[in-house]
Order: structure tokens, then C-alpha cells, then sequence
């Protein structure tokens, strides 16, 4: 592992002089992105567990990506995953957005749905290393849709937005849909009354008070999995009927403080069988110490997959360090500390695991 840290360690210092790279004509701008997140896991295993294959070095994330302005109106975004599954590349985010003014916008293609302000979070500006599994499993992450934003005003610094979206409800990179063909249904409102919350998670960038609420909700009715043979199998993906599920989330920023919290519940009904809910919490704390760079963090999640099954509650406590040499999330070393408790019985859902990761961006 430190033989890994010291082959990073050129590239962390001459990290500060890179910068985005950016075309511009009289048509618009287009800036290129990217980022390279790698580290090492090890995970506490029991006596009898034979898998060590999480204890290795490893690329979480090498993504780049091209993203432009053009004629005023429309913006296009497209982000591919350089270490996707097989070996190949794959998209992450693929869309196109007019915006003929401040108030309104519409986006088609493939993107993250609004249901989760966590989940809304690029995996560049997260506080920790994971998402937690009630916002990475439990909410719909990237799919193939469409949106609108309607945003005003509230008071000099102030915006209320409300958005609206349909979605084909399969996941990323997939265009087929379906038996039933419904759509995946969001809505969500969140009000920030003293401007955005800016500088992704975490006390680093703008030190002034922003304060951000929301609420959202989702509705769809799938023929996908599940059903009357094996009711609980995923409890929490679509299932062979109709699936609702609620979210509710705060965030507080100010002079290298930060606090979030997100709730989020579900409900499935079967087109066959009894209905069924899960539910879970995370909330998040940390205190970024701007003369030294260094930022300790705090995270709880707790996770019930299903009321009908019985000692199934996922609760983890997780413990971080991050260091932001530069004071921002483009360069930035993090190590993590996950604590999976137990529910009742005398093993905790998951084995501890340590995790240090280290990260280049550029936008």
C-alpha cells in the first residue's frame, strides 16, 4: 500500500497545474473533464471466509467526460467509464438541455433522476468513498429519460426549484423497456434560501450559510422480478407491480461545517401477494479545518430492506479523513473506516472494512 501512495505522490504534487481544457468559438464552449480515483481496500474477514478479493489496490472511478455550451440555449453532456464492466468503456451520463432562459429547462437522454439530493452528488464531491446502500441501492440512480426545471427566485440570493421527470425505470444503458411499459414518474421541490449550496459535500469551497431543503417522490408500476414464487428476493428494485417511495433531505453549510440528511421510504404492492415496505436513514457531519486542509467526517446510515423479513436491518457507522491539499474536491486523499453493526443477532451484516482512496480531477 505505501509503495502505491509513493508511485502517486509526483502526480499529487504537479496535480495543482493542471487545469480544464476548454474550445470556445463564436458558437459556444466545450470543456473536458475527468477523473482518476484509486486507493485500497481491506476488509476485516471471519475465519472461515475464503473470498479475499476486496483486499486488493483498485480503480473506483476513471471517467472522462465533454460537456458544452452552445448557441445560448442548449448545453450537451456526455461522460464515459474508462473501467466499466468487461473491460470497456460505457456511458455514464448522455443528454442534451435547452434552457431558453433562467426560469425553465428541459433535458432528454441518460442521467441521474432527482429523487435523492445524496444520489444527485457526483461521486467527484462526495464526502466518503461510498454512498451508503439506502441511497445507492434503495433510490434509481443514471437512466433513459426526460425532465423539465422550473426554477425562481426567492428574495436577492435565494431559488425554489421543482422538477419533473419520466424515466424508462431500467437502469443505465439500457433502451428496452418493460412488459407494462410505465414510467418511472419523479417529482421533487427543494428551496434554498440564501443561495445554492455550492462545493459538493463536505465544509471545503464557499464558507457563507447555505441552507438546502427538499422533498420528492416517485411512482412506477414494473413487470420486472419479484412476484407471487419469490415476493422478497431484491426487495429493493422494481418488482412485478406497483412501487412508490418517498425522500426527504436537508443540508446546512456554513464556515467549514456541514450537516445533511436524507430520509427515503418505499412501498411495494405486488401485483401478486401481500405489500411491503423498506425505509432508511443517513446523516452526514463534518468540520473542514482550512489552515491545515484537513477534514474529519462522520456518517451514520441505517437501512431496513423489508417489514415483512425478519433481521434483515443494515446499520453502518463510518469514520473519515480527507485532506484537500489545494482546498478543493479535485485533488483531494481520503481514508475511510466502516463500522457494519450488528441487528440482533452476534454478527453485524457486513465484515469492517478500511478503505483509502486517492483522487485527481479536472474540469
Amino acid at each position: 500500500m505505501f509503495r502505491f501512495i509513493s508511485l502517486l505522490l509526483p502526480l499529487i504534487i504537479a496535480f495543482p497545474a493542471l487545469g480544464a481544457f476548454k474550445i470556445e468559438d463564436d458558437a459556444g464552449e466545450i470543456e473536458v473533464s475527468g477523473r482518476v480515483q484509486a486507493g485500497y481496500n481491506y476488509r476485516f474477514l471471519q475465519d472461515d471466509d475464503e473470498d479475499q478479493s476486496k483486499n486488493r489496490v483498485r480503480f473506483k472511478q476513471a471517467r472522462f467526460g465533454v460537456k458544452g455550451d452552445l448557441y445560448d440555449d442548449y448545453t450537451i453532456d456526455l461522460e464515459f467509464d474508462l473501467v466499466g464492466h468487461g473491460g470497456y468503456p460505457k456511458p455514464t451520463s448522455i443528454w442534451t438541455e435547452w434552457r431558453p432562459n433562467s426560469r425553465f429547462s428541459a433535458r432528454i437522454g441518460q442521467f441521474k433522476t432527482p429523487l435523492s439530493a445524496h444520489r444527485l452528488v457526483s461521486g467527484r464531491d462526495l464526502l466518503f468513498i461510498n454512498r451508503p446502500r439506502v441511497a445507492d441501492d434503495l433510490v434509481p440512480g443514471r437512466d433513459i429519460g426526460a425532465q423539465i426545471d422550473l426554477k425562481l427566485k426567492l428574495g436577492e440570493a435565494g431559488r425554489v426549484v421543482a422538477q419533473l421527470g419520466a424515466f424508462n425505470h431500467q437502469g443505465a444503458n439500457t433502451t428496452e423497456d418493460d412488459a407494462k411499459g410505465t414510467p418511472l414518474l419523479i417529482g421533487r421541490l427543494e428551496l434554498s434560501p440564501w443561495g445554492a449550496l455550492k462545493g459538493g459535500e463536505g465544509g471545503v469551497g464557499p464558507r457563507r450559510l447555505a441552507l438546502r431543503l427538499g422533498l420528492s417522490a416517485g411512482w412506477s408500476d414494473d413487470a420486472s422480478g419479484g412476484g407471487a414464487d419469490e415476493p422478497l428476493l431484491d426487495p429493493l428494485h422494481s418488482i412485478n407491480g406497483q412501487k412508490a417511495i418517498y425522500s426527504a433531505d436537508l443540508a446546512l453549510k456554513v464556515a467549514g461545517l456541514f450537516f445533511s440528511a436524507e430520509l427515503t421510504s418505499a412501498r411495494y404492492a405486488p401485483d401478486e401477494g401481500a405489500a411491503y415496505f423498506a425505509a432508511g436513514y443517513l446523516v452526514q457531519l463534518s468540520y473542514y479545518i482550512q489552515a491545515i486542509h484537513l477534514e474529519p467526517a462522520l456518517r451514520f446510515d441505517d437501512l431496513n430492506p423489508s417489514d415483512a423479513v425478519a433481521g434483515d436491518r443494515e446499520r453502518t457507522l463510518t469514520m473519515g479523513l480527507n485532506l484537500y491539499p489545494n482546498g478543493r474536491h479535485e485533488l483531494k486523499m481520503m481514508l475511510d473506516y466502516t463500522h457494519h453493526l450488528a441487528d440482533g443477532g452476534d454478527e453485524a451484516w457486513r465484515e469492517d472494512e478500511v478503505m483509502l482512496l486517492c483522487q485527481l480531477a479536472f474540469r
